[in-house]
């Protein structure tokens, strides 16, 4: 849904004019800016944005001014933002407010002496929010106090489902991409990857269609391709989805230079502090000092989640796992060049690695292998193999798992990209009207739908439970369970049946079969004897199969 955004009570000439100027530069803005000295209203979590008028001549794009503006709240609590600089629009500040209530804001200059700047003040009367949105509802994402999943800024578990998107932001015309998001937030979908600054796809040009590179000539941010990025960022936004902001640091696709400087942290955690995104530097690079830089500086800037996408060389992930700013561990367990064997161990040993690896800190899968064909006919990137690895990452310890649609040449003959590369030649079998409805895509509804049944936030990976592990990296099971010992969950990839050590569980009181192809769901009978070590089946027909006991909690 598009929540209302409300406005002032009265608007002054100055405020239609600069609505008219956003709607004429195709800027579309979310909500009124006041003038400073006015009060305006906003609604609980939802964007804001204010502006600010140089009293001196006015900075040039490149300008080394610095503007914070501190917001208090009605119970004292505060936060603070940094002013951006947007072209012929001035100086703007955003924000997403955490409690309804007036909030007071100041305003602060590098150049105390230009009053249009330094010392401004002006509040803004949030008001309760009352839809079904989840982060207008339940706010920003946190990590949660024992340090193993995410959460709403209420505690609200998230359960983290996301898509690689990676190009469609800056190819896709605004309808396209509204028609893309409505279909991943059908499908359930809750986090949506793009890349922020241009392209990941070979031997293409670095200007989006539409004529607006990321940065003029001299490194500044160029303010038509971010607003256009702003708008859809927003409807992402409203129709309940998060976006991860990828290759903001040093970037494979060359614009490391304009991304590297502190001011670019400071215009990206300005620009969208009153979005629902959260910030990653790296996009599939081995270590780099710059992004570390990066992930520092973003940190100190601002309250949305900062993680690495750090490609999968392990002793890089690690590092990133173990750096101080970043929230959550981002794994990226891989393609691994087709060989299906690694990709499968590393979604495994490498998730339950990072689980146990101190500092304590959630796990998401940001990138398995994709489903590069739309079917399961070939010896890789098939539409099984994300649906395996999706439900093999949350059982080894992950909190959250990333999907992906489309491949090219060499790894899949044929492919154009589906869905990361914005294939759009209806002809082409991966068009991506077509990938975006891979039966894979509905898979993975199945596997969100089924952990949303029960308090998935609980369990922990239990290996020790599985007493038939296969030998091929494939066809291993996985199984997790609550520390009370109330759930158990397992799932066989390839397997006819599981034995689980139950002896040091309590009695087993119910339980199900769940079909992750069909989402179909069977009653377990009869149920395994008390304390005991059991043998069970996987239903007949079924390709995999995924396993759900419930017992009485001591």
């Amino acid at each position: 849904m598009t929540p209302s955004r409300p406005f002032p009570s009265s608007l002054s000439l100055h405020l239609v004019a600069l609505l008219l100027a956003c709607a004429f530069a195709g800027a579309g803005c979310h909500t009124a800016s006041p003038p400073a000295d006015r009060t305006a209203t906003a609604g609980l979590w939802q964007r804001w944005e204010g502006s600010l008028t140089p009293q001196k001549s006015s900075p040039t794009p490149s300008s080394a001014l610095e503007v914070d503006v501190l917001f208090t709240g009605p119970t004292g609590a505060t936060f603070q933002v940094p002013a951006f600089w947007d072209g012929d629009r001035g100086f703007r500040f955003r924000a997403a407010f955490p409690a309804a209530g007036v909030w007071r804001w100041r305003t602060t200059c590098s150049d105390p002496s230009d009053a249009g700047l330094h010392g401004q003040t002006g509040e803004v009367r949030v008001a309760a929010y009352t839809g079904d949105n989840a982060f207008y509802r339940h706010g920003d994402l946190r990590v949660s106090a024992n340090h193993r999943y995410l959460t709403h800024a209420d505690g609200t578990p998230f359960l983290w489902l996301g898509d690689t998107a990676w190009n469609v932001a800056w190819k896709s015309t605004a309808a396209e991409w509204q028609e893309y998001v409505d279909t991943r937030a059908r499908q359930r979908f809750s986090v949506i990857h793009i890349v922020t600054t241009g392209t990941v796809a070979p031997n293409s040009t670095k200007n989006p269609p539409g004529g607006h590179a990321p940065f003029l000539a001299d490194g500044t941010p160029n303010a038509p391709f971010w607003r256009a990025l702003d708008e859809k960022l927003a409807y992402a936004n409203d129709r309940g989805l998060l976006v991860l902001l990828v290759g903001l640091g040093s970037s494979p696709s060359g614009f490391g230079a304009q991304q590297r400087p502190p001011a670019f942290a400071r215009y990206v955690a300005g620009r969208y502090a009153g979005h629902m995104v959260a910030f990653s530097p790296s996009m599939d690079q081995r270590y780099d000092a710059q992004n570390d830089e990066a992930g520092t500086r973003l940190r100190a800037l601002t309250t949305h989640l900062v993680t690495q996408h750090p490609g999968t060389h392990y002793e890089t992930i690690k590092r990133y796992h173990d750096a101080p700013y970043a929230d959550f561990s981002g794994l990226q367990s891989g393609h691994r060049s087709g060989n299906v064997a690694l990709a499968y161990q590393g979604a495994r040993e490498w998730t339950l690695e990072l689980w146990q690896r101190p500092p304590v800190k959630p796990v998401i899968n940001l990138e398995a292998m994709y489903d590069g064909r739309g079917h399961d006919d070939g010896p890789a990137w098939r539409g099984m193999d994300v649906r395996k690895l999706g439900w093999i990452t949350w059982l080894s310890g992950a909190r959250g798992y990333t999907y992906g649609a489309g491949d090219i040449p060499p790894k899949v003959p044929g492919g154009a990209g589906g869905i990361w590369g914005f294939q759009n030649n209806p002809a082409a079998y991966d068009h991506w009207r077509k990938a975006v409805l891979w039966p894979s895509a509905t898979h993975m509804t199945h596997l969100r739908d089924f952990l949303a049944g029960f308090s998935w936030w609980q369990l922990e990976p239990a290996p020790d439970l599985v007493k038939n592990q296969a030998t091929e990296h494939p066809r291993k099971l996985v199984a997790s369970r609550s520390a009370a010992g109330d759930l158990i969950v397992a799932y066989l990839p390839d397997n006819p049946e599981i034995v689980l050590d139950l002896s040091a569980l309590p009695p087993v009181v119910s339980g199900e079969w769940f079909n992750p192809v069909t989402g179909e769901r069977l009653a377990l009978a009869p149920l395994p004897p008390a304390r005991s070590t059991a043998t069970l089946r996987r239903p007949t027909g079924w390709a995999d199969a995924t396993l759900l006991l419930k017992t009485t909690p001591r």
